[in-house]
Parts: structure tokens; sequence; C-alpha cells
């Protein structure tokens, strides 16, 4: 099988949509898939910490080919959708065409473009039996918002979703969708890559100079949504622990809170190939998403796995979509969102219970071997193939 991936996350960025469909795709190449990443060019944001080329700064080994459609579109312009979508239609549409001309090799259309989807499915509608698209897949991982987007499902061979609460959502929606919806929630690259004990050691001081507090640290984006301000007012009831926060800072006044506090550090953006040496000095990892996250309800967080692959254990917040992977006293700790003393009063536990600290992280570790990217592809190509003529 041969797979043309759809994209239309900036390769590179800062964003955890781009940094999902490389990993995706790398993990295509280890299922043994030949693949080739499509995505339209971006003018300017450049993310901090690039210094060579794409597959150094997400950590990729297993390379595959990517290709980048000529739209000269800034990331506020790419914003504009009744502007952009006509703008990156043309040359998608080309490159579609030109790949699916008579005699050349049959391949799958996937990936998380609406856009790239609704292309591939009018490419193929047009090409008929001549064209070499075999089938048309798309990944979701938010709930289609417009009539026009559930119409491209509706159409699509298949679709996958990365929670069964989203499933939930799609087939409430539409019935006839049930047995054509699949879910296979995000992975981590397996195995990680772990610093060495210098660096670890190294980091550990620079962290914390004190050398004798518990370290707990947060990896993604820093802001209300997130949790960002309830992990700050748990460090103010837990000052014994150093506080360490991964990632870009959205709101000023985090840093206002971090500088008033002895025990917390923002570390900004760090790019995606380095964030686990973060991960592997800690000794508890925090995920405190709330309800008011936009997508609380059907979200499937990367560093979800990314803390269960570190051995680490997890203390998280209690949203339902995250307990179809954790479960409390198995493989994490769970407090009520939007608690700060019970999220202080469970990381005071965990770090100072050195047998459940291990006994949650390692069957963290076990029960994320199902995640990797490798397995993930895997599944989603024999889903493909069983509908697949």
């Amino acid at each position: 099988m041969e797979v043309v991936y759809l994209s239309n996350a900036q390769i590179p960025s800062r964003s955890t949509n781009a940094l999902q469909v490389m990993r995706m795709c790398e993990g295509f190449r280890q299922a043994g898939v030949n693949v080739t990443l499509v995505h339209p060019f971006r003018i300017g944001n450049r993310p901090e910490g690039l210094s060579g080329e794409a597959w150094e700064f997400y950590g990729i080994a297993n390379r595959f080919r990517i290709v980048t459609l000529p739209t000269p579109l800034t990331r506020g312009l790419a914003g504009a959708r009744w502007f952009a979508r006509p703008v990156e239609a043309v040359p998608l549409a080309l490159y579609l065409t030109w790949r699916s001309h008579l005699g050349r090799t049959g391949f799958v259309c996937y990936g998380r473009s609406m856009l790239g989807a609704w292309s591939a499915l009018r490419m193929r509608r047009l090409s008929g039996s001549r064209g070499a698209c075999e089938g048309v897949f798309l990944e979701l991982h938010d709930e289609p918002s417009t009539e026009s987007e559930w119409r491209v499902i509706s159409e699509v061979d298949g679709v996958v979703v990365i929670s069964e609460s989203l499933r939930r959502r799609l087939v409430r929606r539409s019935e006839r969708l049930s047995h054509r919806v699949w879910v296979e929630p995000d992975a981590v690259r397996l195995p990680i890559d772990r610093p060495t004990r210098a660096r670890q050691d190294a980091l550990r001081s620079d962290l914390d100079p004190r050398g004798n507090r518990p370290l707990v640290v947060y990896a993604g984006r820093v802001n209300a949504e997130k949790g960002a301000g309830i992990v700050l007012e748990a460090a103010s009831l837990y000052p014994d622990a150093q506080f360490v926060l991964v990632g870009r800072v959205y709101e000023q006044m985090f840093y206002e809170r971090a500088r008033r506090s002895g025990n917390v550090r923002l570390l900004g953006f760090v790019p995606p190939s380095q964030v686990s040496q973060y991960l592997a000095i800690a000794d508890v990892l925090v995920l405190p998403s709330t309800p008011s996250l936009s997508y609380a309800t059907y979200t499937s967080p990367l560093k979800l796995f990314e803390y269960m692959s570190s051995e680490k254990p997890i203390v998280a917040s209690d949203l339902p979509v995250l307990q179809e992977i954790l479960c409390h006293e198995r493989n994490a700790l769970i407090y009520p969102a939007h608690d700060p003393k019970a999220l202080a009063e469970t990381l005071a536990r965990v770090t100072r219970d050195r047998s459940l600290a291990q006994r949650i992280a390692s069957q963290a570790l076990h029960d994320v071997e199902e995640h990797s990217w490798g397995r993930r592809a895997h599944r989603i190509i024999s889903h493909m193939r069983s509908v697949l003529p």
C-alpha cells in the first residue's frame, strides 16, 4: 500500500497538529508503507529551536517523502478560510491529478485535512476507473462544524477518530457512520530517547539548585484551559516541590505568578525532539486539562502517551475522556479538575510514596505499548484494507 498523507499543517511549526502528522507518517513507514506527506507552504512563523531540517526538529528516524505545495500564505492569511481555501485548493488539485494519472501506482489518500479529503474525493470522481486513487480516509480530532464538512465525512471510505467520545458524537449525528468510524487514540514513539545520566543530573541541577525537592513537570501549552493556573496554585500549596512547565506561555500573567513563586520555572517552547529529556528527570508528571478546554470531551493528548512511556507516575484531572486510557490507582492518580488543593495533595502523596509511584508508572509503561505509532499505523492499514476493493 502507498499512502498520500494530506495535511494542512505548517511543517515545521510549533503546532501539535504538525507533530502528530509527522509522527503518524513515521508510523506508516514503520508499518512498511510508502508514504508521501503533502502540505502547504507557509511564510514565517519559524519555530524556536529550528536549526536544521524538520527531521531533526521532530526527531524523525524513519524518513519519508515530503511534498511542500507552493501556497505562499502567512499564518494569518491561512486562518482566513474564505481566502486560503481556494489558494490552497489549486496546487493540491494539480498534485492529486498528476499523482492519479493513468498508469501511476495505486495509492490511498489519508490525512487530517478536510480540504484534502474533499479534493481527493472530487479528483477520484472525475478520474473514475482511470485514476490511481483507491480510497480516501479522514482522521478527525474535532467534531465537524459545517454542513459541508459533514458531507465530506459521509463520502469518504472511512473515518479515524481519536477517542470513543468523539466517535459517539459522530454516530449520534449520523447513525450511518457507526460501521465506518474507527477509534484510534494518539500514540507515542517507542522506545523513547532517554538522556544520559550526566545530562539528567545537569538538567536537574539547573532546574532545582537546592537538589533535594521532588520535580513536578508539565509539558504542553501553558494557558488557563490547559490547567496551567491550577498547577501554579498547587505549587503555592506544595512549596516542598519544584514545578517545571515546558511549553509556550500564552498568558503573560503566568510569568508574573512564576516570578512571585519560589518553586516554579517556565521554560517556554522546547523543540519536540527535546521534550523527553524533561520528562525523564521528573519525579511526577501532571496532566491538568480542564473542562473549559474547547475539545475537553473528546481530546487524546499526545503528552498523555509521552508521559506513559517515560515510566514516571502521572497525576491527571478527572476528564472522562482521559479515563478512556487512565485508571485511578492503576496507571495514574486522578484528581478533581479545577481543584488545586486536591492536585497538591495528590502530588504530595505520590512523591512521598515511592512504591505507589513505581507501581502506577510501571503499569502505564506496560499499557502504552499498544499505543506506539507503528502499531497504530498497522491497525489503521488493516481497517483501510478491510473496506477497499
